[in-house]
């Protein structure tokens, strides 16, 4: 069942892809609108000459201008908290939780597809080296990665910062944004009709500075601001899986709280070891009903009874259903009384007995194995945490906005949202 369920919730995460062309296709028109932003801001700031002849600092032997940091602002710093913005909206809704398309079990599943198309660029680049159509697509497949580790750090319980994730959207920006600006001033084949314009933007000062401060040379600039929002996603996920091992150590948590688009924190079964497996405390109260039905006082009944969990009181309660299936029917009562007859009736009464017995036993086998497989079956371990489909998960919260929903309830009585079936 766990199988099947990680296949399925792995093509919805493929599926996913058709939601996400305005990722794809706002990546190929930013290349080319931020050029646009580029040159207009520049011009702009080159209209005020008083800007250029003011000294701030002088910085890894470069002369700093007031010029130079507002195009800075102009070009990195304000793209990307455009950015932010943007990715936030698409995957928020409007009352700031994840979109309910990105709510896997299992998060991790969102990250299969990103992680493996950068995994086969890193490998055919290790063959071909760093062919620009190589490249391209190592550019896309980090931009995707670092929006589904955005969903992925909203959806688990264990460090799910919301504004941690922007602050990683906004550094990745930041670092796509340099290594353009970086490759129009240094590359060769820009266009000679376009040198001019970048010349007069001011895009060198800024470049030469960001060249000083991080001691990368031009030819590496490419490959490398584009690997650094890639390296920082990767971070994170390792930090993110770091932090989940003592949430899990210390499970079942009390007193915990989430988000309603974080999955529950981790809460295994506990059980003891019986059959050399460990099983739930739910199925084992279970599997003791009819266990103690079946019982009739014996000395078996007390080597069951002190054999129970510590948390159980051992305390037996009978209605009166099971006190008048305890009791014999009459006629069966008839004959045990009855002196026996002859030699014959004797080991006949003897072998119906242990017939009854053994069916009794054989059905109580299958009671329990179909209680253990059916309870084993709504369990859905994971590393982080689980997602109790399969049992009463009580109270029922709005998934839009988080407020609790009367039982009977058919839209929200907070933000009126549709409740879910």
């Amino acid at each position: 069942m766990e199988r099947g369920r990680l296949g399925l919730e792995l093509r919805e995460s493929a599926a996913l892809l058709r939601a996400e062309i305005w990722l794809f296709v706002g990546v190929g028109l930013a290349w080319l609108v931020y050029g646009g932003w580029v040159l207009a801001m520049g011009l702009l700031l080159a209209q005020f000459p008083g800007l250029e002849r003011t000294v701030l600092a002088i910085l890894a032997g470069r002369t700093v201008t007031l010029r130079t940091v507002l195009a800075a602002g102009l070009w990195l710093v304000g793209p990307s908290l455009a950015t932010v913005v943007l990715i936030n909206r698409r995957l928020r809704n409007r009352h700031g939780n994840l979109a309910d398309a990105y709510r896997l079990d299992h998060p991790s599943l969102l990250l299969a597809i990103p992680g493996s198309v950068l995994l086969g660029c890193l490998l055919l680049s290790v063959i071909l080296g760093q062919p620009w159509p190589l490249t391209v697509v190592v550019l896309f497949g980090t931009v995707h990665l670092v929006v589904r580790t955005v969903a992925y750090g909203h959806r688990v319980y264990t460090l799910s910062v919301p504004p941690l994730l922007s602050l990683l959207v906004f550094v990745s920006a930041v670092s796509l944004s340099t290594g353009w600006l970086v490759q129009m001033d240094t590359a060769s084949g820009v266009s000679p009709a376009l040198s001019p314009w970048l010349t007069q933007a001011g895009i060198s000062p800024v470049v030469e500075i960001v060249l000083k401060l991080t001691g990368v040379q031009p030819a590496q600039t490419t490959p490398i601001f584009i690997a650094v929002p890639g390296v920082l996603a990767s971070a994170y996920l390792l930090f993110q899986l770091l932090a989940g091992t003592p949430v899990r150590i210390r499970a079942p948590l009390s007193n915990w709280q989430r988000r309603p688009d974080q999955r529950h924190p981790i809460m295994p079964p506990v059980g003891s070891a019986q059959n050399g497996t460990e099983r739930p405390t739910a199925e084992r109260d279970v599997d003791a009903a009819p266990d103690s039905r079946e019982q009739t006082g014996t000395d078996t009944e007390d080597d069951d009874s002190d054999a129970e969990s510590p948390g159980h009181t051992g305390t037996r309660v009978f209605s009166p259903d099971e006190a008048q299936a305890a009791e014999p029917p009459a006629h069966e009562s008839g004959q045990g009384n009855a002196p026996p007859s002859g030699a014959a009736t004797e080991p006949e009464a003897t072998v119906d007995d242990t017939g009854t017995g053994a069916e009794s036993e054989t059905a109580g086998t299958d009671d329990t194995n179909e209680t253990t497989s059916t309870t084993d079956e709504a369990w859905m371990d994971d590393t982080s945490v689980f997602t109790p489909g399969g049992r009463d998960a009580g109270q029922s919260y709005c998934s839009e906005c988080g407020e609790s929903l009367p039982p009977d309830a058919d839209t929200c009585p907070s933000c009126g949202d549709p409740v879910d079936g």
